[in-house]
């Protein structure tokens, strides 16, 4: 698997990564073929890929790969778009992934 570091001082990871909509074989398979950056959002199937990519990584694999959580795109849980959202408000409830994916932190 070919890799690339995160700027100048960040991790190397793999240059394909996991993103979007995927199940929870899917993620440990591609963490068993060598991809270790995954990429989550509050938007992905609402809330629940985090919590999904939270499970996966408690079964083992968080040592294993660079996470990344992007937000902004404001869903309700039913999926319906809601709006484009970066207000301090938001951005604070963003923390709620964190609780989700069961870190205290992520690499991008």
């Amino acid at each position: 698997m070919q890799t690339r570091q995160l700027g100048s001082q960040g991790p190397t990871v793999s240059r394909l990564g996991l993103s979007d909509f995927y199940g929870l074989e899917i993620v440990h398979r591609t963490i068993e073929m060598g991809v270790t950056f995954i990429d989550t959002a509050d938007m992905y199937r609402p809330f629940t890929n985090e919590e999904l990519v939270g499970q996966a990584l408690l079964e083992g694999c968080r040592e294993q790969v660079a996470l990344a959580m992007r937000f902004g795109n404001q869903r309700s849980s039913d999926g319906r778009f809601i709006r484009i959202n970066g207000t301090p408000e938001y951005v604070r409830e963003a923390g709620a992934s964190l609780r989700r994916l069961k870190v205290d932190r992520i690499v991008l």
